[in-house]
C-alpha cells in the first residue's frame, strides 16, 4: 500500500512540502501527527507513513481525548488501532474541556489541545495537523464576520511556533476536501465522523452544511479565490510585521513604551505599533475600541495625565511619557518585619551585601526590619540635599507610582537608614558597611 501512495498526486504534493520545512529547519527530525481519527488527519497518517518509511524518519501519532463526546473513547480506539497495523508509535492525553464565560467551548479545546502538543513534543518535533483548503476558507469566513483585520483574514499560517520549540505544520493547507476524499476512497481508509459535525448551533458548521455548498454552486471557484486571497493577506501581513518589528524597536525603551516617539507616527503605525507593544507581554488582542481608547490616553493626554487600563491578566499603565505593561502583584504590609540576612519577597529575595560605602551595622539595641508603603516617613538621603518624604525621594528616582508600594524601607528600630536601590540615611553611612539589595530568585528556586 505504501508504495500505491507514494505515486498518488497528494502524496506527491505533501512530499515535497514537507521536505522543503524539514530542509528550512534541520533541527528538526521528528514527526508528531495529531490525530483525531477523522477523515483528514487519517489520510495525513497514512501519507506522513509513507514519508517517514522513504525518509528513514522517527514519527509517531498524538490523539488528544477532549471527553467532549460520549464516542470520544471509541475514537481513541480507532486511532490506535490505526497506528497499531501502521507500526506507528500511539500516544494518547486526556484533557480537561470547562467552558468560561465569553470563550467558546471550542476555544477551550484547542488550547487544551495545544498544551497537549507541547507535553508531547519538544524543539527537535515537527506537529502536523490536518487543516486543509476548506478549513481555511471557513476560517477565513468566520472571521470576517467577527469583523478580523487583516491578520485575522489571512487565515491559519502554514506553520506556527510553540512555546517549547516546536513547530505546527500543515502541509495539507492547500489541498481541497475533495482532493482528500478521492484518497481516502481510493485507498478505503477507515475514519470516524464526529457527530457534532452536523449539528448546526455551531457557526462553522453552518458554514459548511449550508452556506457554502450554497455558494460554490452559484460561484465554483470561491474555495480558490478566497484562499488565494488569504493567502495574499499573510504575505502582505508578513511584510506589514517587518516594518512593524523596526517601528517598535524604535518606540522601545528597556521594556517600554516611548509616547514621544509614538507621537511621531501617522495614527495607523501608532495602532500598529501598539497592537505590537500589547503582544510582547503574550496578552489576548483587545478589541479596536479598546486600543483606540489607549491609543487616544497616551498620545493625546497631557505629559503627567495617568492611564491605568485593564486587559486580561494584565494592565496599561503610563508615567513620565511613557507606557507600561504592568502584572498584577503582591502588595506588602507596611507592617515592619524583622530581617536575617535575606528575607524572601516572592520572586525577589532581600539580602545583605558588604560594600565601601555603605550602611553602618545595628548597635546592640537596634532591630534591624524592613517596611513597605510608608510614603511621608521623611529621611535625609546621603546624596541628597536635605531631608524629605520616601514619596519625594521615590518620585525624584523616577519610579512609577504603582511600584512605590513594594520599594522596601530598611529601618533601625523606628529611623528609616534606607530605601533600597534609591539611597542611605546620611546619618549612618560609613567606610566600610553593609547595603540591602533585592535580587530576582534563580528558576530553580522558583519552582520549589
Amino acid at each position: 500500500m505504501t508504495l500505491l501512495i507514494s505515486s498518488h498526486p497528494l502524496y506527491k504534493s505533501v512530499e515535497s512540502k514537507l521536505a522543503c520545512f524539514l530542509s528550512q529547519h534541520p533541527s528538526k527530525t521528528k514527526l508528531l501527527v495529531a490525530l483525531s481519527g477523522g477523515a483528514d488527519s487519517m489520510v495525513l497518517l497514512h501519507l506522513c507513513q509513507a514519508f517517514c518509511q522513504s525518509h528513514l524518519l522517527e514519527m509517531k501519532a498524538l490523539y488528544v481525548h477532549h471527553g467532549l463526546s460520549i464516542n470520544a473513547d471509541a475514537w481513541q480506539a480507532h486511532a490506535q488501532h490505526s497506528c497499531s497495523s501502521l507500526n506507528i508509535p500511539f500516544y494518547a492525553e486526556a484533557v480537561h474541556v470547562v467552558e468560561k464565560a465569553r470563550h467558546s467551548i471550542e476555544e477551550q479545546a484547542r488550547i487544551a489541545r495545544y498544551a497537549a502538543f507541547e507535553k508531547h513534543s519538544d524543539e527537535t518535533t515537527i506537529i502536523l495537523l490536518g487543516h486543509h483548503a476548506n478549513d481555511q476558507l471557513e476560517t477565513v469566513l468566520l472571521r470576517l464576520q467577527r469583523g478580523a483585520g487583516s491578520l485575522g483574514l489571512a487565515g491559519m499560517a502554514e506553520s506556527r511556533l510553540l512555546g517549547n520549540g516546536a513547530l505546527c505544520f500543515r502541509p495539507l493547507l492547500e489541498s481541497t476536501r475533495k482532493e482528500i476524499d478521492a484518497f481516502v476512497e481510493t485507498f478505503q481508509i477507515q475514519h470516524i465522523e464526529d457527530e457534532s459535525n452536523f449539528d448546526d448551533k455551531y457557526a462553522r458548521n453552518f458554514l459548511r452544511n449550508n452556506v457554502i455548498p450554497l455558494w460554490e454552486r452559484l460561484q465554483p471557484g470561491l474555495l480558490r479565490a478566497i484562499t488565494r486571497s488569504a493567502a495574499l493577506l499573510r504575505d502582505q501581513q508578513n511584510l506589514l510585521d517587518e516594518y512593524t518589528e523596526l517601528d517598535l524597536l524604535a518606540a522601545l525603551d528597556n521594556g517600554t513604551l516611548c509616547l514621544n516617539t509614538v507621537r511621531g507616527m501617522s495614527v495607523s503605525r501608532q495602532r500598529n505599533v501598539l497592537r505590537a507593544f500589547i503582544r510582547l507581554g503574550q496578552l489576548p488582542m483587545p478589541s479596536f475600541a479598546i486600543l483606540e481608547q489607549i491609543r487616544l490616553q497616551a498620545v493625546s493626554s497631557k505629559d503627567d495625565a495617568q492611564i491605568d487600563i485593564q486587559l486580561k491578566g494584565m494592565c496599561v499603565k503610563r508615567y513620565r511619557d511613557k507606557l507600561y505593561l504592568v502584572k498584577p502583584s503582591k502588595q506588602y504590609s507596611n507592617q515592619p518585619v524583622e530581617l536575617g540576612l535575606q528575607i524572601d519577597l516572592g520572586a525577589m529575595n532581600l539580602e545583605q551585601v558588604h560594600t565601601t560605602k555603605g550602611l553602618r551595622l545595628p548597635h546592640e539595641d537596634e532591630t534591624i526590619s524592613v517596611r513597605f508603603n510608608c510614603p511621608l516617613v521623611r529621611i535625609h538621603l546621603s546624596h541628597k540635599p536635605g531631608s524629605n518624604t520616601i514619596k519625594h525621594w521615590l518620585k525624584d528616582a523616577k519610579i512609577p507610582s504603582w511600584e512605590r508600594g513594594n520599594i522596601p524601607v530598611i529601618f533601625y528600630n523606628d529611623t528609616p537608614v534606607q530605601i533600597v536601590g534609591v539611597g542611605i540615611a546620611h546619618s549612618h553611612l560609613v567606610d566600610n558597611g553593609i547595603r540591602w539589595q533585592l535580587s530576582p530568585k534563580s528558576h530553580e528556586a522558583l519552582a520549589k
